[in-house]
């Protein structure tokens, strides 16, 4: 393929060579080749331009992995238009807030949501276009033209025309618009595939929402650009995907750390293969293992004992892979199928992408040193939409992100500059005493948070969310944590909670579980 200049482009030679015929996304009752999965992207949109949606409009996609997404994510930006997705576990009142400053022209809703939505929107007089769909991919809208001719022509705009727009976590006017060009998302789709060493003929189940960053990459444009084959489900479904992994259906699976606890748990379900101890950096072992060619680990929060549990049931190294929104989903991977040298570094920084570590003045950092990563790369944004700059003037995008980087070149993230938690002016990362909890036979997966202390400035408050038919001990995650932990990074309070509250991408909400501290 000749250097692409649009994503569709990446569609149109997986659908036009030898792939045509290849299957492209497998759901458990439909099957697309390549070749079909264009000729619905071509339908698609020009159903879109018979509503007069064309350059500069956006459409909102507030779906599940139905594959009507998939294909509005192609077929907006084959207009000219750019996809707006939409995270679906919101409220309908923070959804809402965000459509005011997002203006899109026309907003893919499930229909069993429809009357409520529209009478949000009623609510808060926002005359939007809405168009309700069918888990079975139907849509129902006033004047939709099922009938109108597909587009024929070439794809609409340039490497520099934005094609998507992500909204940071936030609510109303507070948040962030953040416009990706095709250039950042081709780069992106590139630096993973040589990363991962992803090739046709791989075959692909990502757990990650399509309106994700990771979903569009992985499942969408990752796919496209090699013409590999992806099995889907509208919902997330641990069972069929221990089910693929059982008959040798799939090469590859990625999703966050909890995607794979609960197919280790399905696997568990059935006595395991005999079989000797496979080598997790060769991928050997005997046969009747269950392997993969890898896996992907990519998400804020890596538990590293359960991707070495995945690792020691399947006999398959896991990769790792970290991003932000403003990198267009990728900004370090970890190829542990490839290079297995270090097995707890974040990742080295893609091909193409500078990453320093400076302290708060801007100043570079010497290595090994915890500060704030700044980036710069083709596949780095170019300044938020609703906001002044975003980067500087020479492409650095001072990130919000704390790390560092080895003498060696690996990259290590802690977390958020503001979820750093500083007590008695020691600082405690959250992922260090997460890592800790969640080893723990009784917890499923924890969130730890900084909350007001008189004394010692902030407290360490950790959320938990206990296994099925556990209790909260207090004592017993204490003494858990006294032999692994520093005094000062204990948690001095635990909270038994149901789930912890994430972002579309993953991202624990650390935010709201200060703010629910505050009020109790």
């Amino acid at each position: 393929m000749t250097r692409p200049r649009h994503i569709c482009e990446l569609l149109a030679h997986a659908a036009g060579g030898d792939s045509a015929d290849k299957p492209a996304f497998v759901w458990p009752d439909r099957t697309f080749t390549w070749a079909q999965f264009e000729q619905g992207v071509r339908a698609l949109a020009g159903r879109l331009r018979a509503l007069g949606i064309g350059g500069g409009d956006s459409v909102a996609v507030l779906l599940p992995n139905l594959p009507l997404h998939a294909m509005l994510s192609f077929a907006a930006p084959l207009l000219g238009a750019t996809y707006l997705p939409l995270n679906l576990n919101r409220t309908l009142s923070a959804i809402v807030g965000l459509l005011e400053p997002t203006a899109p022209a026309i907003i893919f809703i499930p229909e069993q949501i429809r009357a409520d939505f529209d009478r949000t929107l009623h609510e808060n007089g926002l005359p939007l276009r809405t168009a309700a769909v069918t888990m079975g991919g139907e849509i129902r809208m006033d004047g939709w033209p099922g009938d109108a001719d597909p587009f024929d022509g070439d794809p609409a705009g340039d490497r520099d025309a934005v094609c998507a727009r992500r909204l940071s976590p936030g609510m109303g006017r507070e948040v962030r618009i953040i416009p990706l060009r095709h250039r950042h998302l081709l780069h992106a789709t590139d630096a993973v595939r040589s990363a991962l060493q992803v090739v046709e003929g791989d075959v692909l189940y990502g757990a990650y929402p399509f309106a994700t960053a990771r979903g569009q990459l992985m499942q969408m444009l990752l796919p496209a650009r090699v013409a590999a084959t992806v099995h889907a489900d509208i919902a997330w479904a641990p069972a069929r995907v221990a089910d693929l992994i059982r008959r040798e259906k799939l090469t590859a699976f990625a999703g966050l750390a909890p995607d794979f606890a609960d197919v280790l748990a399905e696997l568990g379900r059935e006595p395991a293969p005999d079989r000797a101890q496979s080598n997790a950096e060769t991928g050997e072992g005997e046969p009747g293992a269950r392997r993969l060619r890898f896996a992907l680990c990519a998400g804020p929060h890596i538990d590293r004992a359960v991707l070495a549990r995945f690792e020691q049931m399947l006999g398959c190294p896991v990769a790792t892979a970290a991003g932000m929104l403003e990198t267009a989903g990728l900004l370090a991977v970890n190829p542990a199928h490839i290079d297995g040298s270090n097995r707890i570094a974040s990742g080295r920084p893609v091909s193409g992408l500078d990453v320093t570590v400076r302290d708060d003045g801007g100043r570079v950092l010497p290595p090994d040193t915890i500060g704030q990563l700044w980036v710069r790369g083709p596949n780095v944004f170019d300044g938020y939409e609703n906001e002044p700059n975003g980067v500087s003037s020479d492409g650095w995008f001072r990130t919000s992100t704390l790390g560092s980087i080895d003498f060696d070149g690996w990259l290590y993230l802690k977390c958020r500059k503001d979820d750093r938690i500083l007590r008695g002016g020691f600082p405690v990362y959250p992922e260090e005493v997460e890592a800790v909890l969640n080893s723990h036979p009784s917890v499923y997966e924890s969130a730890v948070v900084g909350t007001p202390d008189p004394a010692m400035g902030e407290r360490v408050t950790a959320f938990i969310v206990l296994r099925p038919d556990q209790a909260l001990v207090e004592s017993d995650l204490k003494r858990h944590c006294e032999t692994r932990l520093s005094r000062y990074k204990i948690p001095g309070r635990f909270v038994s909670i149901s789930s912890l509250p994430r972002s579309a991408d993953g991202l624990i909400l650390r935010g709201e579980l200060r703010e629910r501290e505050k009020t109790r």
